[in-house]
């Protein structure tokens, strides 16, 4: 199920959002959320102090690690933002740089987790090496308090992801990825298993 998406100008039942810049490689699920491509929204703009930063994971390229930023949207929406986190800054890199990331500017994707299939949003995103070649796909989101874990099967293996404290999830690949590819199945506190259908753009 993808829940349909408000966005200005209509309705889109498919989430395809640029975080950072690249292509991106797949859709998201999601509930009542928006792509932040409307920077004068307060649907998107940051409520001051309410960012959380989770747990680094490294680059398959060697650049600096990848992480996800949460924060909440002046309307209540949550946010969250794929980056990368250099000497305690979190920004992003391309083409060898990295730049900084400004706290109140709204650049994440944001919805009603608690509307949300499963209590998850989650989005596939692939990092372009600076012409139309993906070299890293990266699967990330945030997660309700009752979600442990995300277990991603495929491509080649299984990875358990743990919800860290923030309530975000990461890991990277290594290539052109798409939900096709991966198959996501989310553990809760209270021993059960859901699994979502992914869609593929």
């Amino acid at each position: 199920m993808i829940a349909s998406l408000k966005r200005r100008g209509g309705l889109l039942s498919l989430l395809i959002a640029a975080i950072v810049a690249g292509v991106l490689v797949g859709s998201a699920i999601a509930s009542n959320g928006a792509s932040s491509d409307e920077p004068n929204d307060d649907a998107f703009k940051p409520v001051t102090g309410s960012h959380r930063l989770g747990t680094d994971v490294a680059d398959t390229n060697g650049e600096a690690p990848w992480t996800v930023r949460r924060y909440r949207g002046k309307t209540g929406l949550d946010c969250y933002e794929l980056g990368q986190h250099s000497d305690g800054q979190f920004g992003r890199t391309w083409q060898g740089h990295f730049s900084a990331t400004a706290d109140d500017q709204p650049s994440g994707t944001c919805g009603d987790l608690q509307a949300a299939p499963a209590g998850v949003l989650v989005t596939m995103y692939g990092r372009g090496n600076g012409g139309r070649s993906v070299d890293r796909s990266v699967l990330y989101g945030i997660a309700t308090a009752d979600v442990t874990s995300v277990v991603a099967d495929g491509p080649g293996e299984s990875r358990t992801l743990k919800v860290d404290d923030s309530g975000t999830f990461v890991t990277v690949y290594s290539g052109r990825h798409s939900f096709k590819d991966v198959a996501v199945t989310f553990n809760y506190s209270d021993g059960t298993q859901r699994h979502l259908p992914m869609h593929p753009s």
